[in-house]
């Protein structure tokens, strides 16, 4: 749907990119400052890792590839609402879609799995949104996608280049950063051990 949006012709293409490219910016920021709130916050359990809720995992769910990090606040709610008000200040009615897609094929499932408690995703949402519509001010949109903007007018195929793996990170929910920083950490802890 950002693809869509970037390419479809409008009256002013250059806002829509711009409110675009700040809310990229705006969503992996917000992801990143969640991932400092879940760490400084105190640790919450998932709903499927307490006992005492006696959560039955669905027919056909497995629990063993769960990342067993603190559920609050979730991280997919703040990275898809971000996107999908970015797509909503650029198309409502698409923005209306993303919307639904976000909550009803993101979020929702989340707390069936037991991934999530309910105010897990909604003070996720809540951060995304509020995101995404900080980064849409004119002014910091302006300061975000000027560079990149004019990124793409210099040099347009580098920028497309970037601009798909940036929308690729985001569409698998940051995870390939995930799993690249815990690879670099696994190899410092280790480097690090055999040095002593």
């Amino acid at each position: 749907m950002l693809w869509w949006a970037w390419f479809r012709k409008s009256g002013n293409q250059i806002k829509d990119r711009e409110i675009i490219l700040s809310g990229c910016f705006s969503a992996l920021i917000a992801v990143l400052m969640v991932r400092g709130l879940v760490l400084s916050l105190p640790f919450r359990p998932r709903p499927i890792d307490v006992p005492s809720l006696h959560f039955v995992l669905p027919i056909g769910f497995e629990a063993f590839g769960v990342i067993h990090w603190s559920s609050f606040p979730s991280d997919h709610a703040v990275l898809y609402f971000a996107i999908a008000t970015t797509i909503f200040l650029v198309s409502r009615k698409a923005g209306i879609f993303a919307y639904c897609f976000a909550f009803l094929v993101v979020c929702m499932p989340r707390i069936y799995l037991g991934l999530h408690y309910p105010t897990d995703v909604l003070v996720g949402e809540v951060i995304g949104v509020a995101a995404a519509c900080v980064f849409a001010r004119k002014a910091i949109r302006e300061a975000v996608a000027g560079p990149l903007l004019h990124w793409l007018d210099a040099d347009p195929a580098s920028f497309y280049g970037c601009f798909y793996l940036s929308s690729f990170v985001l569409a698998t929910n940051v995870d390939s950063l995930r799993v690249m920083s815990s690879f670099f950490l696994q190899v410092l802890a280790n480097h690090l051990h055999h040095a002593h």
